[in-house]
């Protein structure tokens, strides 16, 4: 059986896909993330040369619920037939801190309302789909297998952070945004976006700075290797983490302990929130894995990927693929 992975270059963003094949039969299909934050029709034009129409996705991993991993989905419905969305579990705060998040982003763009209709409209068919699959923070998920005769699994799993803020509460406290608040806890969409677009800017933006620092805190990695591994740093066995928050080393322990008999196989592993030096600290990079995905659009006013991030890794002596806007980067392996 062969293994086609694919980071995709599509701007500020995250799109990865790997296709399994019999032979020159495409036999099983995942996709982890699919949004830009600066390149939409970059990454549309990717997931139509990636996919064919009606081209089945077993399993559409989506990380978090921020505009630069979600953005694509719609086109992603549209080309292909997902046959089971796996998630963060969805609660008010998450939903409340999503919103906010992408409230703001679109706030200085062309077309903002129209742009934040499309951001929920996502999450929303996400949320009622019957084929989702959340995972609980704090829990693990039993392995999900792409092939049982070769015992290659995704194990995707939903690390706890004490970080977190209560956003609703947070909400509460602002007269203006109690029902906004109750809208969240009810995850009543309507509501959410008739509210949000008439509530005062200055008051959101005073939550949303509040509860911000635990903004990355709701991701979700996704291990794809052997249920068994046997080989160390074996390049053919990743790690995606998403934008997952690892600042610390209680954030890497938080990160690493549900792969304790798993870890040290990894050999590819997604860099944290496209390089951020504030998703990262040495101990996360600890592991002599083969080799490491940015996905940046470069120089920026995010300094993505930060030269301390660049930094942890370069004492590795590891092959770092920085994905950018033109050149995405396959590896074919016989599993």
């Amino acid at each position: 059986m062969k293994l086609i992975r694919t980071f995709h270059a599509v701007g500020q963003g995250a799109f990865y896909t790997e296709r399994f094949y019999e032979g020159d039969k495409n036999v099983f299909n995942a996709v982890y993330d699919c949004g830009t934050s600066n390149k939409q029709k970059v990454l549309l034009d990717r997931i139509c040369s990636e996919f064919e129409e009606q081209t089945k996705i077993d399993y559409c991993f989506i990380s978090h619920f921020h505009n630069d991993h979600i953005s694509g989905i719609k086109k992603l419905q549209k080309q292909c037939l997902i046959n089971n969305y796996v998630i963060p579990a969805i609660t008010p705060q998450l939903l409340a801190e999503s919103t906010l998040h992408n409230y703001f982003w679109v706030h200085s763009t062309n077309n903002r309302m129209a742009r934040f209709d499309a951001l929920v409209e996502i999450i929303r068919s996400i949320m009622t789909a019957d084929n989702r699959i959340e995972v609980e923070e704090g829990h693990k998920l039993s392995p999900l297998f792409s092939s049982n005769a070769n015992q290659w699994i995704y194990y995707p799993y939903n690390p706890s952070c004490n970080s977190i803020k209560d956003i609703i509460d947070e909400l509460k406290k602002h007269s203006g945004l109690v029902d906004l608040a109750k809208a969240f806890e009810n995850k009543d969409f309507d509501r959410i976006t008739e509210v949000i677009k008439k509530a005062d800017l200055k008051e959101l933006i005073n939550v949303y700075r509040d509860v911000y620092g635990g903004h990355h805190c709701y991701v979700m990695p996704v291990y794809s290797g052997y249920e068994y591994p046997t080989v160390k740093n074996d390049e053919r066995v990743c790690l995606y983490t998403g934008d997952y928050d690892a600042s610390d080393p209680t954030r890497v322990n938080n990160l690493l302990n549900p792969l304790y008999s798993k870890w040290e196989a990894v050999g590819t592993f997604q860099v944290p929130h496209h390089g951020s030096k504030d998703n990262s600290c040495q101990d996360l990079y600890n592991n002599a894995c083969r080799i490491f995905v940015i996905s940046s659009y470069g120089p920026s006013r995010y300094h993505h990927p930060h030269k301390a991030t660049l930094g942890y890794i370069s004492k590795r002596f590891a092959q770092v693929l920085l994905v950018g806007t033109e050149t995405s980067t396959s590896r074919d392996y016989n599993i």
